[in-house]
């Protein structure tokens, strides 16, 4: 009878069979005995032969280090490493090694104050930080982020006068160094620095006095009349400088009337009198000091008048000495006394009539020429006047009593 059998061996270099044989590879093998009597044994062998031999593939972020021989690898590869198995063979690993390694990236990022990164970290503004993810193989993501400001800083040189408003809309009224905070484009602190100058304002007040005019010193302003004049001008620091001028101008009263047609009188009756010639260079005139002057010869005078600290001079009037007739029983005057309204009848007179209202003291009140007969008298207070009367037919003159 046929007897079979199975064996299995594993051998680091060569097998030999029962029957002697010897195979010196891996494989399936037959061995044939035949026993004493005379049956036929078949053996099968399953054989191994050399070392053992293993692979793996792995992959890792940064380095590999191999089970055996502790290697420790940073780059992709292939690798082999080897131990001795339980029958004392070389066991053989390969190791098909891939390493993902680290990402790495660079961005900026702009803030106001502070920053929170992808992970998660407060960053503060104009520092670099590094932050540390998981990518997309599963290994670190390594981010250089610089976090730069958006806050903004200015410096200003303001000069100004009095008070100065700064950007925010303080009000600084001091020479000094102050800051001032403003909100910039970006939505951030625009932080200033102000070196502030101020210069104030300044005023004067002046008073001058002259006769019919009178000049401010540096012979800027001139005034003919007296009064109160305000002015803006600019100080040395560029600033207003209010000046106040009260002028007080002075004047002498020149005017002058002409009575019983060779008596001249001043209308004033405050100064001092000189009468002059004029057709001798305006020569004064001897002895002539008072109010009024009676010409003894046909001619032109004028009056020099002191008044008020002034001294000025009339106009030149014309003098003839000529026979006129007295005329004042040739007109009517009335009511007389009177209030507010005198009449006048000149009827007896013809051609043009100039007249003269004259106060008691000699003072010419008013001179106009005749068109109405009626008299207006609202503005004088109660008291005696003259009326006088000139025409080519003479003079004439009547007192007039007032209420």
């Amino acid at each position: 009878t046929l007897s079979t059998f199975s064996i299995s061996a594993a051998v680091c270099d060569s097998f030999i069979s029962p029957k002697g044989n010897v195979f010196k590879t891996s494989g399936t093998y037959y061995d044939i005995l035949t026993a004493a009597n005379g049956c036929d044994s078949v053996i099968t062998i399953n054989l191994k032969v050399g070392a053992d031999t293993l692979h793996i593939d792995t992959a890792v972020c940064y380095a590999y280090t191999t089970p055996y021989s502790k290697t420790t690898y940073t780059t992709s590869g292939t690798y082999f490493d080897s131990t001795v198995n339980s029958l004392g063979c070389d066991s053989i690993l390969q190791i098909n090694l891939e390493i993902k390694g680290a990402t790495f990236s660079s961005a900026t990022y702009y803030t106001c104050d502070s920053f929170v990164s992808p992970s998660g970290k407060w960053m503060q503004a104009n520092n670099t930080y590094l932050d540390t993810l998981v990518n997309y193989r599963g290994c670190d993501s390594i981010l250089s982020i610089s976090v730069q400001s958006w806050v903004t800083y200015d410096t200003l040189y303001p000069s100004a006068c009095n008070s100065y408003i700064s950007p925010s809309k303080k009000t600084f009224t001091n020479t000094g160094q102050y800051t001032d905070t403003t909100i910039n484009k970006n939505g951030c602190f625009n932080l200033i620095t102000i070196y502030l100058t101020l210069s104030n304002s300044t005023s004067d007040s002046i008073r001058i006095e002259g006769c019919k005019s009178v000049t401010t010193a540096e012979g800027a302003y001139t005034f003919t009349s007296s009064g109160v004049y305000k002015y803006t001008l600019t100080n040395a620091s560029g600033c207003d400088s209010f000046l106040t001028i009260n002028a007080v101008v002075q004047y002498s009263d020149t005017a002058v009337y002409e009575i019983n047609n060779n008596e001249l009188v001043a209308n004033s009756t405050s100064g001092t009198y000189q009468w002059l010639d004029c057709e001798n260079n305006f020569a004064p005139i001897s002895g002539e000091t008072s109010r009024s002057f009676i010409a003894n010869t046909t001619g032109y005078y004028a009056l020099e008048i002191t008044e008020n600290n002034c001294i000025d001079t009339s106009e030149c009037h014309r003098i003839y000495l000529l026979d006129i007739a007295d005329i004042s029983t040739q007109f009517e005057l009335y009511p007389n006394p009177a209030n507010r309204v005198v009449y006048l009848n000149l009827s007896n007179i013809a051609g043009p009539v100039k007249l003269l209202l004259i106060a008691s003291d000699g003072q010419l009140i008013k001179e106009w020429e005749h068109s109405s007969n009626v008299i207006n008298l609202g503005e004088l207070n109660a008291g005696i006047y003259f009326l006088q009367v000139k025409s080519d037919m003479g003079i004439g003159t009547k007192k007039l009593v007032v209420h």
